[in-house]
């Protein structure tokens, strides 16, 4: 049950209403594209994906394949493809997308499309193009040859479609939205991070993790949306290829450092993966740079990474074992993400390529997923250092009111010190000459005075003896008695709720004590031990007027008769504790007990 008290209540609001929020996005999103999507998008699109025959320098003519699977061609051979268009439709143009692949597109020898001249082995990059088809082309061939300086890219092929040039670009309109919303979404995610997390820098403790968590995620939605049909209508396919290849790269650096820092038991355990992670991208962004070596050119590498992910998965996954909540939450999601990671370049290199776009909203549930926890990570730091900075705040409150009464304390001793060699010589001048009467009077006249020294110490618990100094000074200024009795040692509440306990109930009964007529006798006994293995607090005091209650509770404010306000704060934390309260009254007192698992 201590673990409880723990999660703060406003975090775990905060995460369910962004879950909530998320939930509904991605239903309407859904929704609209399964049952409203126009199908004017549709209507005239042929997907010419099937039926292809093909020709490498190695083979005759050969097929029938689809473009979905693509050949393993040698890097730098052309490889062309043929099919018959035998669909007819007025205004027909043809959309073909390329992956650092060279073009060249011909209709019965009629040449189409060609890409410009490049240096031999140079990168081609990515693009989209979109190629008008002649007005006599049915029953004609189409041919499209593609090649590669990369192995990687070499024998890829995409998905072909025949339309209209409005439809085709409604179609990639269409086919973007959804993971445009969701890249929309995720990032105003990491942005709000990343800028909670600034703050944090600025205003108390910095927790790099978050920021960590929030640069992956930018980074990988840039990578996730980067290759969509729509974002060839915006940037060139030079910039396109740049930032995308960059980011295949990077995007796991930050990733690592997330782990890194928020590992507990295996973080030296950590520092090969994250010289790997951040090591080999800044290498190969280097080269890029340089001129040395193209980055496709080291995709062949990228098995160090691969190494080095699963060695990752592994720490977390024992970090896991070892308690570590936020890698409890984590292990299962990284462990389906790289799982998702070794079926996706499975699929790239067998040359299939038909659940990429599944992979790819894996990829970003499981972001949004570790986003959105470590948001709740986040908030419950920030909660958990504003309540020690109030807890320091009221910590010092407290001392210096202590200090205050000690001070006064020892400068009204002091004066009584001083003033007692005179009282004495009084005292004798009046017994030598028989005035025994007068003596009395005068040593009664001195111990009222002596009486307003403040009794300092009620506690060895400085919050107890601080709660209980507070009762004793409110209560003279009422005419209540108090009573007593601070035997509890040791206490395990949290500093913060214990004050919070002992000043609610205290403050209660000087409110009801007040409340009483002038001439009511006013008394407060509080007693505060251990029974065993519970904490153990009782409260009694003197009260008059009536106690409203509602639903089996006391409802009446302290403005009414002193008790109701403050009292919910009670039960929180007595419920928070796994504890018992009991709350009782007659027509004179009223009595809490509140009994506390602190162990």
């Amino acid at each position: 049950m201590k673990r409880i008290r723990q999660i703060n209540r406003s975090s775990l609001i905060l995460l369910l209403l962004l879950i909530i929020c998320a939930a509904g996005v991605l239903a309407f999103v859904r929704f609209y594209f399964t049952t409203y999507q126009d199908p004017y998008a549709e209507r005239e699109i042929i997907d010419l994906s099937e039926g292809w025959q093909y020709e490498t320098p190695d083979s005759g003519l050969s097929g029938p394949i689809s473009l979905g699977s693509g050949l393993a061609v040698p890097a730098g051979e052309p490889m062309a493809l043929y099919r018959t268009l035998d669909a007819e439709l007025p205004g027909a143009a043809v959309l073909i997308q390329t992956y650092l692949q060279r073009l060249a597109v011909s209709i019965d020898g009629e040449a189409l499309y060609a890409d410009p001249e490049t240096p031999e082995g140079a990168n081609p990059w990515m693009a989209l193009r979109y190629l008008d088809l002649p007005d006599d082309y049915y029953g004609k061939t189409l041919r499209v040859e593609l090649s590669s300086p990369y192995a990687s890219a070499s024998g890829q092929t995409s998905p072909i479609l025949m339309g209209t040039i409005s439809s085709l670009e409604a179609y990639t309109l269409s086919k973007s939205m959804l993971p445009l919303l969701l890249t929309a979404m995720c990032l105003l995610f990491c942005v709000f991070m990343v800028g909670l997390t600034l703050v944090q820098i600025i205003r108390g403790p910095f927790e790099p993790e978050h920021l960590c968590l929030g640069i992956f995620a930018v980074l990988w939605t840039l990578n996730y949306v980067s290759d969509q049909y729509i974002m060839y209508r915006f940037f060139q396919p030079v910039l396109m290829s740049q930032v995308r290849q960059a980011l295949l790269f990077s995007f796991l650096a930050p990733l690592s450092l997330y782990f890194y820092f928020a590992f507990k038991h295996y973080r030296k355990w950590m520092l090969p993966a994250v010289i790997l992670h951040n090591g080999f991208p800044l290498t190969a962004i280097m080269l890029q740079i340089t001129g040395i070596v193209d980055l496709p050119r080291l995709i062949e590498f990228n098995y160090i990474v691969f190494a080095a992910l699963a060695y990752t998965v592994v720490l977390t996954v024992m970090e896991a074992f070892k308690k570590n909540r936020a890698m409890i939450i984590a292990a299962p999601f990284t462990v389906t993400g790289y799982a998702a990671l070794l079926l996706n370049i499975s699929l790239f290199y067998s040359r299939s390529d038909l659940i990429r776009s599944s992979i790819d909203h894996t990829y970003f549930l499981l972001v949004l997923v570790i986003l959105l926890f470590g948001m709740q990570q986040f908030f419950s730091g920030y909660n958990r250092n504003l309540r020690e900075s109030e807890r320091l705040a009221t910590q010092k409150s407290l001392a210096v009111e202590n200090y205050e009464r000690l001070r006064v304390h020892m400068r009204e001793t002091a004066r009584i010190k001083h003033d007692v060699k005179r009282h004495m010589d009084a005292l004798r001048t009046y017994l030598k000459h028989g005035r025994a009467e007068d003596a009395l009077d005068y040593l009664d006249r001195y111990t009222e005075q002596s009486a307003v020294v403040i009794e300092t110490e009620f506690s060895d618990n400085f919050l107890l003896n601080a709660v209980a100094g507070h009762l004793h000074r409110k209560a003279e200024d009422c005419g209540a008695k108090v009573d007593l009795k601070l035997l509890a040692a040791p206490i395990n509440i949290g500093e913060h709720d214990l004050y919070n306990l002992m000043s609610n109930i205290t403050d209660n009964a000087l409110e009801a004590c007040a409340a009483m007529p002038e001439d009511a006798e006013r008394f407060i006994s509080l007693t505060v031990t251990r029974k065993e293995p519970y904490f153990y607090i009782r409260c009694e005091n003197s009260r008059s007027g009536e106690i409203i209650r509602a639903d089996g509770k006391i409802r009446t404010s302290k403005k009414e008769d002193g008790h109701g306000y403050g009292l919910r704060t009670i039960e929180r934390i007595v419920e928070a504790y796994g504890g018992i309260l009991d709350i009782r009254h007659d027509d004179n007192t009223f009595t809490v007990e509140a009994v506390l698992n602190d162990r």
